[in-house]
């Protein structure tokens, strides 16, 4: 069984991971047959220079799109030590969203030939149990289970850490603002 944990750093991003981690243990799945992926987004020159120092019409895109690429390898390695924290011992791989993330995730997926795909819901204003884009069109794509996280979770996770202190809402306030 193969797993492949998407991860963008997020607090249900992360809460995925735990999960994932769990799970691996309870399936004796080995701790090193996952896959953590970061999607990201390439950036365009006229809209995303503004951060580059220098003239923005002189932006050389591929400095750009290193810095990027360089970014989200950050953000992964941050992750893969999340990843460690809870047993596993992921593969990590960044890929650049090419269609939609989730294209770029069912692309990888079939790639690694996952038998699992986990992510983490994101809030999207929605009252209720619902799916945000990128997890609805995985879930309605997908040949492979997906396993959602739900941002629901994430705040319970949070309560439940922080059970004894005095500071439980202020904890799941926290927890369930996106990173």
């Amino acid at each position: 069984m193969s797993v492949l944990i998407c991860y963008d750093g997020s607090p249900s991003a992360k809460l995925a991971v735990a999960s994932a981690a769990a799970i691996i243990a309870r399936a004796g799945v080995p701790r090193d047959d996952v896959t953590l992926l970061h999607v990201w987004h390439e950036p365009r020159p006229a809209t995303d220079s503004f951060s580059y120092r220098g003239d923005p019409q002189t932006v050389p895109s591929e400095k750009l799109i290193d810095r990027a690429a360089n970014d989200a390898r950050e953000l992964l390695e941050a992750g893969r030590h999340l990843a460690i924290e809870h047993g596993l011992t992921p593969a990590v791989l960044t890929a650049p969203k090419q269609v939609s993330v989730a294209a770029t995730i069912l692309r990888v997926a079939e790639q690694q030939n996952s038998s699992l795909i986990v992510l983490g819901a994101h809030p999207h204003g929605t009252p209720g149990p619902t799916l945000d884009s990128v997890s609805a069109a995985v879930i309605a794509a997908s040949t492979r289970p997906v396993l959602v996280i739900p941002m629901a979770a994430v705040v319970e996770a949070a309560v439940e850490v922080t059970a004894d202190d005095d500071e439980v809402e202020q904890s799941a306030t926290s927890a369930a603002r996106p990173a």
